[in-house]
C-alpha cells in the first residue's frame, strides 16, 4: 500500500514538469510578441531564452525583497532581458571621471528652493528616446540639458541632433564613448541642428554638419558641480533645470528596473565606477523610502517608468549620481 501511494506521487510529480515546462515556454512566446522579437538561428534563441529566463528568476527573487520591505525598487523584464553582458555594456559607455570638468562651479544660489519639483510638468523636455545598440549615452543627456536651457530662453521646444555630436565630435564613434563636456566644448565653436535636418541612425557615419541648419547657436560655458554635493546638485535642478549626470549603472538590477527609488547596495554600485549618461529632470521626497531624483535615461519608453527612474538623493552619492554633474550656459 505503502509503494503504491509513493508510486503515484512520483507519477503525478514527473506528469507536471511538462506542464511547468509548458508555461515557462508559453510566458517566452509572449516576451518574444511583446517586444517584436526574432532570432536568427534556434542556437541563438535558446541562448536568448536561456539568458531571459536567469533575468525571470532574478527578477521573482528580488520582488520578494521588496514585498518583505528589504528593497526600495521592483524589477521587471524588459526588452533588455535578453541581452548578454557585453551587449549591455555597449549601452554603457560614457568616458569620464570627476576630473573631468574644469568648467565654471556651481555655488548655492542662497534662495528656498522648492521641496520638490519635476521639469516634466512644466516644460522644456521632449518625450524619451532610445539609443538603440550605440553607446552614445553622453550625447542623449548632454542633448536633454541643452534642449531644456534652449527651452528656457526662448520658450520653444526644439528636438536637438545627438547625431551630430557623435558623428562630427573628432574621433566619436558608438564605440567610442564621450563625456557631455565634451559636446559642450564642441559646441563652444558650432551651432547644433535639429534632429529632423540631423536625424539620429546609430551609424556614426561621415559628418554632414550644416552650420546654415544650426538651431541652437551654441555654448558659452558650462558649470560643474562639486563631486557628491548633492545639496549643490539639488540646488542645481531647482535654479537650473535639467543637469547632465552619470551613474554606475553596471548593478544586474539596473538593467531591468521597474519602479521605486533606485537604491542598490553600495558596495555593488561604486560611485567612482561611472559609466552611463543620463539627466535629472527633477527631485522629491517618497513619504516612506525617503529623497529621491527624476531622472531620465535613453533606453526607450519600455523601460523603467517610461523611460524614467527614481534615483535614492542624500543618501551617500548613491551609484555616483553626484559625481560629475553639470549644465551648460547656451549663447543667445
Amino acid at each position: 500500500m505503502k509503494f503504491a501511494i509513493l508510486f503515484v506521487i512520483f507519477l503525478s510529480g514527473v506528469s507536471s514538469l511538462p506542464n511547468v515546462e509548458e508555461e515557462l515556454h508559453a510566458h517566452w512566446r509572449n516576451y518574444k510578441s511583446i517586444h517584436e522579437k526574432s532570432y536568427e538561428t534556434d542556437e541563438e534563441e535558446q541562448m536568448r531564452k536561456d539568458l531571459w529566463h536567469a533575468n525571470r528568476k532574478f527578477i521573482d527573487n528580488h520582488n520578494k525583497l521588496y514585498e518583505a520591505g528589504v528593497v526600495t525598487y521592483t524589477l521587471a523584464q524588459n526588452h533588455l532581458s535578453d541581452r548578454t553582458e557585453e551587449e549591455l555594456r555597449s549601452l554603457r559607455n560614457f568616458k569620464g571621471n570627476s576630473k573631468t570638468l574644469p568648467g565654471k562651479v556651481h555655488t548655492l544660489s542662497g534662495n528656498k528652493i522648492p521641496e520638490s519639483i519635476d521639469w516634466r510638468t512644466v516644460g522644456g523636455i521632449n518625450p524619451i528616446r532610445d539609443q538603440s545598440e550605440c553607446g552614445a549615452c553622453w550625447t542623449f543627456s548632454a542633448v536633454a540639458s541643452l534642449e531644456f536651457q534652449y527651452w528656457n530662453m526662448t520658450k520653444s521646444l526644439i528636438s536637438l541632433s545627438e547625431e551630430q555630436l557623435l558623428s562630427c565630435m573628432e574621433g566619436k564613434s558608438c564605440k567610442s564613448g564621450g563625456v557631455m563636456s565634451e559636446a559642450y566644448d564642441y559646441l563652444k565653436t558650432h551651432k547644433l541642428q535639429t534632429r529632423d535636418s540631423y536625424p539620429y541612425t546609430t551609424s556614426s557615419q561621415k559628418c554632414c554638419y550644416d552650420e546654415e541648419k544650426g538651431v541652437l547657436a551654441g555654448v558659452d560655458s558650462y558649470v560643474s558641480i562639486p563631486e557628491g554635493c548633492e545639496d549643490l546638485l539639488t540646488d542645481a535642478v531647482a535654479h537650473h533645470g535639467v543637469i547632465s549626470v552619470a551613474m554606475n549603472s553596471l548593478e544586474p538590477s539596473f538593467v531591468n528596473y521597474s519602479g521605486g527609488i533606485y537604491a542598490p547596495n553600495t558596495t555593488l554600485c561604486d560611485p567612482k565606477g561611472i559609466d552611463h549618461g543620463i539627466a535629472i529632470v527633477g527631485y522629491g521626497t517618497d513619504a516612506k523610502d525617503g529623497d529621491f531624483y527624476w531622472v531620465r535615461n535613453s533606453w526607450g519608453t519600455k523601460w523603467g517608468m517610461g523611460g524614467y527612474f527614481k534615483i535614492a538623493r542624500n543618501r551617500n552619492n548613491t551609484c555616483g549620481i553626484a559625481t560629475l554633474a553639470s549644465y551648460p550656459i547656451i549663447k543667445n
